[in-house]
This record gives C-alpha cells, structure tokens and sequence, in this order.
C-alpha cells in the first residue's frame, strides 16, 4: 500500500487539470497514489486526466454529489497513512509532498498539514509568490473563520511550522488515524464521514478543522512548502452564480456554529456570535436579501446538525476549547 492518497476532485476541469496533474508527476516523494473522483464533467475532463495519468484510478459519478461526498468516497476505499485532499486549480512545487509527510512522520500530534499557497491568475507560466493565499486557518470569538496571511507578501520560509486552528483542503494532508478518530456517522445510511456531506460544498474543511481540533489534533503550516492556487473554479461560479455562493456559505457558516459552540469556549464567545450574526443578519436583510432565502434550508436542516453535535461531544471525554491563542487570528 503507498503511504499517500492523492484525493483528486474533478468537475469541468478542463482548463486547468492538465497544469495540476503535471505538478504531481513531478513530486519527489515516490510513495504516493492518485485518486481521481469526477463529478458528471460535461468537458473533456476525464480524458485529459487518462492521457496524463493513465496509471490512476479513476471514480466516475453520473451526478455531481459535491466536493466532501467525492473526497469521503475516496477516503474511505484506501488505506494509505495520509491523504492528500487536492483541489484540481492549484499546482505544487515538487517537495511539497516531501516535506508534508517528513514533518507528519516526526510530529505525530499533527492531524493534518499544508504548505503556503500562493494566489496566482494562471496555472501556466511563471509562478510568483507576491500574493499569499492561505497559511492556514484562524478563527475568532464570534467563530468566524478567516485564511491567514489572505492578500499578503510572501512569508519567511525559514520557519519550519506555524500552529494554526486548521488547514484549508484546497492542498491539505491529514492523518487517516486523526480523520478515523473525528469521522462523523451518517444518520440515514450509518457511513463515515470525513467531511460533513450535508454542507455539500463551502466550509466543510472548517467543520473538520473544528473537530479535528476538538480530539486534540494540531494543525500546522509549512511555509517551506509552497503551492499555487489560482481560485479559477470560485472566479467562475461567482460570475454565474453569486447569489447561489452567498447562500451556500452563510447556511454553511451557520451550521458549523451551531455543530460546534461548546461551553468551554466561554461566555465571551455566545456574546460576540450572537452580536456578529445579528449584525450580519440586518446587514443581508437590507443590503442582499436574497441570500436570506436559504434560511428556510438551513432550518430544515438543523436538527440533523444537532444530532452530529450531541454525538461528537458525547465522544470526546475532554474537549479542547476552539479559541486558544494560535488559533485566533493574528
């Protein structure tokens, strides 16, 4: 069995898998495999990832069943040590891999890992590291979760890790131990969970950093391992569909808070939620009601949400507050 899963989510990926699957080819870390889940692409996506990869496996769907149910079907069907879950618009330099599984062999209380990445208009020609994209997460006491360093220069590569509250998946790797631990149970057919499957899309990284974090696994950033992520899939949807988006994440956000608010984050925490999501729900109401329709949504799903909170606090024998000071925003 290969030490790494390349957990690979592909949907009308054409212009730009190509790029992405040719900085894989490259890495020096030879133990790993590629796994490749299509969501019903309508382009030329799955032959693109034949001819550059005919090695690996890859999973067809006949619908789109959304980034966490694609990396979960994944997950579940391999049994390598780590996973790397990989969006398909970003590419790596060659020791990403490397350096990921190097610092996890050595520091087993990381449940997951990720380099630096770098925002970059195109997958193709010269990368620059002028803009960062993430250096991980950070979350505040009204539980809104923002990437670290967003817009910022490039960072100091001499430091070897950077404790964070979690790591985005756009280029992530985690401990199939950690993720067997904190797996969430499916009420309707009893199957494991990595990511929760009822966020679909949007966030469900944060909610797995939440829980992550919550059994006492660390989360960290490598700056000397360098991505690029060039956001072409987000950049789409927002020009077809941003009012699609905004609901999507404000009920996605919603969720997480009330899955994961636990008492041992304090007082000050219920305060400052409830004074943030009153804010931002006059602010939707006047400024863009229309994302307030998911409400709806959103409650019709609560009590499954619920249900996951009351399981994963009753399983957890002493829960780690979210709000430590390495994993508030700077």
């Amino acid at each position: 069995m290969p030490r790494v899963t390349i957990s690979l989510i592909t949907y009308n990926s054409a212009t730009h898998i190509r790029d992405c699957l040719r900085s894989l080819q490259g890495q020096t870390y030879p133990d790993a495999e590629l796994v490749v889940l299509d969501n019903a692409s309508s382009d030329s996506t799955v032959a693109i990832v034949k001819s550059e990869m005919p090695s690996c496996k890859v999973i067809r769907e006949s619908r789109n069943t959304g980034f966490a149910a694609g990396h979960n079907k994944i997950i579940e069907q391999c049994r390598s040590d780590y996973i790397l879950v990989l969006n398909d618009d970003c590419i790596l330099e060659n020791d990403y891999i490397e350096k990921l599984v190097e610092y996890m062999d050595t520091h087993l209380d990381a449940g997951s890992v990720a380099g630096a990445l770098y925002r970059v208009p195109s997958l193709t020609g010269r990368k620059n590291r002028d803009i960062v994209d993430t250096l991980g997460l950070c979350i505040n006491y009204s539980f809104h979760v923002a990437n670290i360093g967003s817009g910022a220069a490039e960072v100091d590569h001499s430091i070897e890790a950077i404790p964070v509250f979690g790591v985005s998946a756009t280029a992530a790797v985690y401990r199939r131990q950690a993720l067997a631990q904190c797996a969430s149970i499916s009420l309707q057919s009893q199957d494991r969970q990595y990511f929760d499957e009822q966020f679909f899309i949007y966030k469900e990284d944060v909610d797995l950093a939440a829980r992550l974090y919550r059994y006492g696994w660390n989360a960290y950033c490598l700056p000397g391992a360098a991505g690029y992520h060039v956001r072409s899939t987000s950049i789409h949807a927002y020009q077809r569909n941003t009012a699609w988006i905004n609901q999507i994440s404000y009920r996605n956000h919603l969720w997480f808070v009330c899955k994961n608010i636990e008492p041992i984050d304090g007082i000050r925490t219920y305060f400052c939620v409830l004074m943030y999501e009153a804010a931002k729900f006059f602010y939707l109401l006047f400024c863009e009601p229309r994302t307030l329709r998911v409400l709806p949504d959103f409650f019709r799903g609560l009590g499954a949400i619920m249900e996951k909170r009351r399981a994963l606090f009753n399983s957890i024998p002493s829960p780690r507050s979210l709000l430590f000071s390495h994993c508030r925003k700077p």
